[in-house]
């Protein structure tokens, strides 16, 4: 079980799997399985006393990252698979990212501060 917790992308495909199990027959195995699993997945949220916008998303060609308050820190832009496409610094005047290289789909955005804390995490989806 611990190869799941420190895998996401495993997890997932347990989590799938458990559900089919659970389907098929023991009710009580399902039930403790989505209790653990579900509650160690990634959430879409602001963990800070910061506000970020993150806009337009949807998005065709770039995104913008902007706050009205004093910050510096560092960006990753992940593919769904959790694979790093993009890093770079960003502060209060905010940044503004390139996605035209990258196909249709949705990728996600952590903003992290300079002691390397996630600050907020947000799905970004490219048509």
């Amino acid at each position: 079980m611990n190869v799941f917790k420190t895998m996401n992308h495993i997890k997932i495909i347990c989590f799938s799997f458990v559900l089919i199990l659970g389907a098929i027959g023991d009710n009580d195995l399902l039930a403790q399985s989505l209790d653990q699993d579900y509650n160690d997945l990634p959430r879409f949220e602001q963990t800070d006393d910061i506000s970020f916008k993150v806009y337009p998303n949807p998005t065709t060609d770039y995104i913008s990252v902007s706050t009205d308050q004093k910050f510096d820190g560092s960006f990753k832009l992940n593919n769904i698979f959790g694979k790093i496409l993009l890093e770079g610094e960003i502060s209060k005047e905010g940044k503004k990212i390139d996605l035209l290289k990258f196909r249709s789909g949705i990728y996600i955005i952590s903003v992290y501060n300079t002691e390397g804390k996630k600050v907020t995490t947000r799905k970004i989806i490219k048509n």
